[in-house]
């Protein structure tokens, strides 16, 4: 065998090694580009996933919040609503004429009274419903049922409100329209509540 044959045999040879190292190096290279891809595309779908669950979070907390806000602005208004019904109440009170208010009055005093002997406290307004003819009626009640009928009227003027202030001796009682009706609208909510909304 002549040089040029195996120079010619060993190129040959080295080229047949160099192009199995390069299919060799191809393939490899194949299969970390396709695990490479794999790869990629799982930690798409783990990105896509979590940002999913990010925008469905997210969705929630804003439909929570909006609810919320709702439920605020929804209590605000019925209780807008609750503080016109009895402010409309305070009014129609108010408005009440004086055959009308008289025995209502009557019987808040009866209740109220402690001694007999109180000095009645009103509003110059009501001074036409608290005349002296009003209280002769309420001390004479009052001395049929036992007690001292000595209610007598002061020349000192309050507002009031409607309703009068009782004094004693060593006691004043609020016995005014916005006072009852504040101490009873606790009681008379839930009743108000279903008549407006239920």
């Amino acid at each position: 065998m002549s040089i040029e044959n195996i120079l010619s045999k060993i190129l040959g040879e080295a080229e047949s090694r160099v192009q199995a190292i390069h299919a060799a190096g191809y393939a490899s290279e194949e299969a970390r580009l396709a695990e490479a891809k794999q790869q990629a595309a799982m930690q798409g779908e783990g990105i896509i996933a979590g940002a999913e669950a990010c925008v469905a979070e997210e969705e929630a907390r804003l439909l929570t919040a909006a609810k919320l806000e709702a439920r605020k602005k929804l209590l605000a208004v019925k209780q807008s609503l609750m503080n016109e019904t009895f402010a409309a109440a305070l009014a129609e009170l108010r408005a009440l004429p004086v055959h009308q208010q008289r025995p209502l009055l009557k019987n808040m005093l009866l209740n109220a009274v402690e001694t007999g002997e109180e000095t009645i406290v009103c509003a110059r307004e009501d001074s036409e419903v608290f005349q002296r003819d009003f209280l002769a009626e309420v001390n004479a009640a009052l001395t049929a049922r036992g007690g001292r009928g000595q209610l007598t009227l002061s020349d000192e003027y309050r507002p009031t409100g409607g309703g009068f202030y009782l004094l004693g001796a060593s006691v004043e009682i609020n016995v005014t329209f916005p006072t009852l009706l504040k101490s009873v609208r606790e009681q008379l909510e839930p009743e108000v509540a279903a008549l407006l909304f239920g």
